[in-house]
């Protein structure tokens, strides 16, 4: 953004992403919504406008994300992994119990738009999230 706050601008990791079609991943020890690597796709304001960055997150269409979670959630984040409508996830909780799911068959959005619960634990927790593309299995 400019100073004052109006005027956005595409980042670097934009333009390799969208004009030379490179693979963009951003790898952080920080939450990922944190002004550091958020500021290769993320056009807030404020550095601290921690949900609007975060959804900008995943609007952003990069490859790969992993870091320390997200600041200022509803909930508990194990993961995030960009998916097509044609995968599946597989949830993994700390007692084995496995869970693989349709992601065409999983709701965009939950109340409030926080997002949504893909698994209820009545002991242990979900302790890891995996992408299963139809490629993968070939």
């Amino acid at each position: 953004m400019d100073e004052k706050m109006e005027t956005s601008y595409e980042t670097i990791a934009e333009k390799l992403k969208k004009q030379l079609g490179y693979k963009v991943g951003i790898l952080s020890s920080v939450n990922l919504n944190h002004a550091t690597p958020a500021a290769f796709y993320a056009h807030q304001p404020s550095r601290n406008n921690y949900y609007e960055i975060g959804q900008e997150l995943i609007a952003s269409d990069f490859d790969y994300f992993a870091g320390g979670g997200l600041k200022k959630t509803t909930g508990n984040i194990v993961g995030i992994r960009i998916v097509e409508e044609a995968d599946d996830v597989m949830l993994i909780t700390d007692t084995g119990t496995i869970i693989r799911l349709n992601v065409a068959g999983i709701s965009v959005l939950g109340r409030s738009t926080q997002g949504v619960t893909l698994m209820r634990t009545n002991e242990g927790k979900v302790v890891s999230i995996e992408k299963i593309s139809e490629k993968e299995e070939e």
